[in-house]
């Protein structure tokens, strides 16, 4: 276990710090840099707290959408540090049939491509800039 404050919570001080001190103190034509420094660390520390959760979301939507997992035996999960690759792979998968039409209109995967894409958008969203999101309702 990590002592506090951990790696999230240390960007976001930074960031609060470098947002609410050091950026009113900063010549205006610095402002759009130290911005862009804030922006990151926010991305930085949502990446952080989120953790593998939205890759392994996508890689799950992934092989559902692909219909790769056997209802009878759940799919082992990628090792740590080859997820990147599990997910180019099932992407180049889904490429390959997108071009073969398997995703055109009025074919089965049409529906749900567009539903994955939408889920993977969002997620996306959610780490760089989710003030961007729809409003829940």
């Amino acid at each position: 276990m990590r002592d506090h404050p951990d790696g999230a919570e240390l960007l976001q001080a930074a960031r609060a710090l470098l947002r609410d001190t050091l950026l009113p103190a900063l010549p205006a034509e610095h402002r759009h840099a130290a911005l862009m420094v804030a922006n990151a660390m926010g991305i930085a520390e949502r990446q952080l707290r989120a953790g593998d959760a939205p890759a392994l979301a996508e890689w799950r939507s992934l092989r559902t959408l692909l219909d790769l997992d056997d209802p009878e035996a759940p799919s082992p999960l990628p090792e740590d540090g080859e997820m990147e690759a599990a997910l180019a792979g099932l992407n180049a998968v889904l490429v390959q049939r997108i071009r073969a039409g398997d995703a055109d209109p009025g074919r089965p995967l049409h529906a749900a491509l567009r539903h994955h894409l939408e889920f993977v958008a969002l997620q996306r969203l959610a780490e760089s800039n989710p003030k961007a999101l729809p409003m829940q309702d």
